[in-house]
């Protein structure tokens, strides 16, 4: 397991952290300092999404608030993405097959 902080390219003040990296079942913590943002985006696998702390606005169809306790699941290539972050914001993102963050490179396609 690996706890090291890593930014995410093209998102305003926002890391992850490797959970658990096991083939088909990757599991990232994701944060997003207050003033920070995840643009609207897509990834070719899965993404499901359970709210840890802090409060975002959804970027994309829903656009609603979720706090602590939410869970959001997005197919694959549903846009998607978070804002209007005023407190730290944090979710575990599980995903299937390669998952996001992958060995040669991200699975991350702004829109």
């Amino acid at each position: 397991m690996n706890t090291v902080k890593i930014p995410v390219p093209g998102c305003k003040g926002t890391t992850v952290e490797k959970l658990l990296l096991e083939n088909g079942l990757p599991v990232l913590k994701v944060e997003v300092e207050p003033g920070g943002e995840i643009p609207l985006h897509a990834h070719q696998c899965t993404a499901t999404m359970i709210i840890l702390s802090g409060k975002a606005r959804t970027l994309g169809k829903e656009g609603r608030v979720v706090s602590k306790g939410d869970i959001i699941a997005k197919t694959p290539n549903e846009p998607h993405g978070f804002g209007d972050v005023e407190a730290t914001f944090s979710f575990i993102s599980i995903s299937d097959n390669a998952g996001i963050m992958r060995e040669d490179g991200w699975d991350v396609n702004y829109i």
